[in-house]
């Protein structure tokens, strides 16, 4: 309980930055040129199979919870005792549900969906996710941000882009919201999306590992529940997701692009 309790009860992150602080969507552009031109440079640089597929390091999830590890100067609640994590015996209604992950605090226990292991390129940036809950950051924004930030401190190359891959998909979306709703031009837009392209390889990696995921879901999943509560398990989590975001409101996933930007424009390491 006390695990949980007290770091729950902890003030939204703000870096010492004032909340009416506002920034342009040419910080946007800035920090989304930096995070895609990190992605480039590690997909072209990172270690492959002979058939041109990432190599995936035995020690890349040591190297993920070092980097959770090297927080804790920064972030005192990082030093602490993580727990490892455990695959969900109903992943397939975590799946269904669109759910990665979720945190008993109770127990001090992480069970994740189980399909998302093969896709290395958003794995380990859920695991370090759900850590930060079981730390006590509970809000949905801040478990994204840490994540990223824990995988982009690792000295491994593709937990690193695990990391910008999370990042670059929050901007890019938040840039294409803000041309949509209007608040800037289609022109100003298509300038973003010209300077914060990816090379074709990155698509040939998320294609690869996608595959592996699927692969893992259709040779495990069971059809016959699948036939009878996909649906109305949708059904029921479109519910859920809703609440959420009105409980957390500015505090929910679409709060990470305001906190990625605060930490880049501090000066800090992206």
């Amino acid at each position: 309980m006390l695990l949980w309790l007290l770091p729950f009860r902890t003030t939204p992150l703000t870096f010492g930055v004032s909340p009416e602080k506002k920034y342009t969507y040419e910080d946007l552009t800035e920090l989304t040129i930096h995070v895609s031109e990190q992605i480039n440079q590690i997909t072209e640089n990172i270690p492959r199979d002979s058939d041109g597929h990432i190599i995936v390091p035995d020690d890349a999830m040591e190297s993920l919870k070092s980097g959770m590890q090297s927080l804790q100067d920064e972030f005192p609640l990082y030093n602490s005792f993580y727990p490892s994590a455990k695959f969900a015996l109903a992943s397939d209604f975590l799946e269904w549900s669109e759910i990665g992950g979720f945190t008993i605090p109770y127990t001090a226990e992480i069970c994740l969906n189980r399909y998302e292991k093969p896709y290395k390129l958003y794995y380990y940036m859920l695991y370090a996710h759900e850590e930060a809950h079981h730390l006590g950051y509970f809000r949905e924004n801040e478990g994204v941000f840490f994540g990223i930030l824990s995988c982009l401190r690792s000295d491994c190359e593709l937990v690193q882009l695990c990391g910008y891959y999370e990042a670059y998909h929050y901007l890019k979306k938040q840039a294409y919201l803000d041309c949509l709703e209007g608040y800037v031009s289609k022109e100003m837009y298509t300038d973003f999306k010209s300077k914060t392209s990816l090379i074709p390889l990155t698509q040939q990696d998320q294609d690869y590992f996608y595959a592996l995921r699927t692969s893992l879901y259709e040779e495990n999943v069971n059809t016959s529940m699948e036939n009878m509560f996909k649906e109305s398990t949708e059904k029921v989590a479109e519910v859920g997701w809703e609440t959420q975001d009105k409980i957390l409101k500015e505090n929910n996933y679409d709060g990470v692009v305001l906190l990625l930007l605060r930490y880049f424009h501090r000066g800090r390491s992206f």
